[in-house]
């Protein structure tokens, strides 16, 4: 859904639409180039989600540059979902009728977490980075959590992502 906006406006998403043209023609190139192709994922912020319609012009780069769409995954923030539900879910569903994955990015960091993961069908979250961010004070508690998260996003059948883990001990959480 594109809701009316002002075109002086418009410039601020001409960065993330070339991004997004990046991403794909990269894709394209390496595609042509016979590599092994790995799923790469897209910032969407509420701001895109509101101005233009995300799933036709995501769709419309993947038709130009011949790519499947599993290749390319969309990143919503946690505190954008909150924001407009009923306007995210619909960009979702759009999003998935053209095949392509949404991840609830930031998961953890707003105070509807748990609320938002029944009510919104995101293929997978991503930890907040805060998650993995132990210290002697909270590293027996912060570990259970982040055992609990898992499981949890286990028995949804959601992939789960831990962003800022990057070392060895941060893997092995």
């Amino acid at each position: 859904v594109a809701f009316p906006f002002p075109h002086s406006l418009l410039q601020f998403f001409l960065p993330f639409r070339i991004i997004w043209r990046s991403v794909c023609e990269m894709l394209s190139r390496w595609d042509g180039e016979g590599r092994n192709l790995v799923p790469v994922s897209v910032n969407v912020s509420m701001t895109d989600i509101e101005a233009i319609d995300v799933a036709r012009v995501l769709g419309d780069l993947l038709d130009r540059f011949s790519i499947d769409a599993r290749l390319l995954q969309v990143e919503i923030t946690e505190s954008a979902i909150a924001h407009n539900m009923d306007v995210v879910e619909e960009t979702i569903r759009d999003l998935h009728a053209r095949g392509i994955a949404v991840l609830m990015d930031d998961f953890g960091s707003a105070y509807s977490s748990l609320n938002m993961l029944k009510d919104i069908n995101v293929d997978a979250i991503k930890l907040d980075m805060k998650f993995v961010d132990l210290n002697a004070d909270n590293a027996a508690k912060g570990l259970k959590i982040i055992e609990s998260v898992i499981d949890m996003a286990y028995q949804l059948r959601l992939s789960i992502i831990a962003e800022g883990a990057q070392t060895a001990d941060h893997s092995g959480l």
